[in-house]
């Protein structure tokens, strides 16, 4: 028997994105470093591979937040928090998994490059780190991995040392899942004028809370085998405008 999901509607969906929030950024923040304050001197492998496993992490739980748009081209405040518009003024804002994974990957460049401008550690000890290559290759299916092949340089005085690998970094977050199911709401909402079905919902084997207010209606998506460590759980959230505020589940 194929397991079926859980629909909740929840007033203030708000407080659950405010408190994931808070959760998420608390603990990789704090990860982040001890991280840094275990990087080892003789060693800027292993603080570029803990850079990646980190910022890595922190930007899928981004993109999940923002509902697969890293950009938010179109947002809406929902208390503290921007959430990503997926259907607005009659247009789909979605983009396709292909663009959505590109776009993702530049993130998590700029993310990457903006840690390991400055190794710090190794400076104080009068070493220069250069990185010669850089290059991810990221993949959003069943899993999300992270592959990338780098090539840097640790040089003090007349000495230079070269590093080069290939890491493969995989996170349990089926993010297909997530996509497709945010994907057939909006398309029930540009195809059926404003309604999604809720029994469509029910068979996703997905938890799924929602909220509307006003013209804009709420989702979040949560699947219990999708996780970013062992103790967060990830999340997939957006809003879809319906119209004039009539218009809901059926």
């Amino acid at each position: 028997m194929k397991k079926g999901g859980q629909v909740t509607v929840f007033i203030i969906i708000a407080i659950i994105i405010v408190v994931i929030v808070v959760a998420f950024f608390t603990l990789f923040s704090s990860n982040r470093e001890l991280s840094e304050k275990d990087g080892n001197l003789e060693n800027p492998e292993k603080l570029l591979e803990d850079c990646i496993e980190v910022e890595g992490l922190k930007s899928l739980a981004i993109l999940g937040l923002r509902g697969g748009d890293i950009e938010q081209k179109k947002s809406i405040n929902l208390g503290d928090n921007a959430i990503s518009y997926l259907f607005y003024e009659n247009k789909k804002q979605l983009e396709s998994l292909e663009e959505i994974r590109s776009d993702f990957e530049v993130f998590f460049l700029d993310n990457v490059n903006a840690w390991i401008d400055n190794f710090s550690y190794f400076s104080d000890q009068g070493y220069e780190i250069k990185v010669l290559k850089f290059s991810p290759t990221i993949s959003l299916s069943e899993t999300v991995s992270f592959a990338v092949d780098y090539s840097l340089t640790k040089t003090k005085g007349d000495n230079s040392i070269l590093f080069e690998d290939n890491i493969d970094y995989v996170v349990p977050v089926n993010f297909s899942k997530y996509y497709k199911a945010a994907d057939n709401i909006v398309w029930m909402r540009e195809e059926l004028g404003g309604t999604v079905d809720f029994f469509y919902l029910l068979e996703q084997d997905l938890n799924v809370t929602m909220s509307q207010e006003g013209d804009s209606l709420f989702f979040l998506l949560e699947d219990g085998a999708s996780v970013l460590n062992e103790e967060i759980g990830y999340v997939y959230s957006f809003a879809i405008q319906v119209g004039g505020g009539n218009e809901t589940l059926v």
